[in-house]
């Protein structure tokens, strides 16, 4: 578990894929951004999305509307997060627990 000397990741080859499996992308403090729009079709994100995920200063949730559940741990980590818009997340019903922790800086 760990990516991070990864700096870029092409998601594309992801297009297809509904679900996110746990520890998506753990510890890859690397990324500074990040194209989700591959992920459109995904609905579940299992625990522990991008977790770490420290160099991301934003990061475009828009991609991610179809998702109805969002397990534990989404996000915790992400430090360099300044601004994050929640709303596409309009449909998930339920927050876990440690959603966005660690997340000090980010202006919502």
């Amino acid at each position: 578990v760990g990516c991070s000397g990864l700096t870029t990741l092409d998601l594309s080859p992801l297009s297809q894929v509904g679900g996110l499996c746990d520890c998506f992308l753990v510890g890859c403090s690397g990324l500074t951004t990040l194209d989700l729009g591959p992920l459109s079709r995904v609905t579940v994100i299992r625990h522990s999305f991008l977790h770490g995920c420290s160099g991301l200063t934003t990061l475009d949730l828009s991609p991610l509307s179809q998702v109805t559940e969002v397990q534990e741990a989404f996000l915790v980590g992400c430090s360099g997060l300044t601004t994050l818009d929640l709303s596409p997340l309009s449909q998930v019903t339920e927050v876990q627990e440690f959603f966005l922790e660690g997340c000090t800086r980010i202006d919502m």
